[in-house]
């Protein structure tokens, strides 16, 4: 059976500004919708290891925060539907929004900027943190 992680959130708007130094998100609120999502995230593509960790290092929180950057862009691209329109040619011109798969390489690449040397990606048994239970 698989145990919660107690110190969850890892990140708290508060790193985030100061910290990490972020200006994408701009409230508490918006913040804690997207660091769930990006926290779901980091755990996935390390394959559940930070939940096993004695403690949450500052490379896999910037990891976080970049991610919530990048998926509060996006979410503002998606709302931000109808980026000009002109009425004499009648020209409509969209938000560049990427599309799902576009925005899960963009968020692997902010995780992997973060995490690359750390093993934690590493699709095979790492000693260093498959071997605790």
């Amino acid at each position: 059976m698989v145990q919660e992680d107690v110190r969850r959130p890892y990140v708290d708007f508060t790193y985030y500004k100061n910290d990490y130094g972020g200006t994408q998100i701009k409230t508490e609120n918006d913040f804690k919708r997207v660091e769930n999502i990006s926290e779901a995230f980091v755990n996935q593509v390390t394959f559940g290891r930070i939940a096993r960790l004695s403690s949450i290092v500052d490379s896999i929180k910037d990891a976080i925060c970049c991610v919530a950057d990048t998926v509060a862009v996006q979410n503002e691209k998606r709302e931000a539907v109808v980026k000009s329109e002109s009425n004499d040619g009648y020209s409509i011109s969209y938000a560049d929004a990427m599309n799902d798969t576009a925005l899960h390489n963009e968020m692997y690449r902010a995780v992997r900027s973060y995490l690359a040397n750390t093993g934690l990606l590493n699709r095979g048994w790492v000693k260093e943190y498959d071997d605790k239970q």
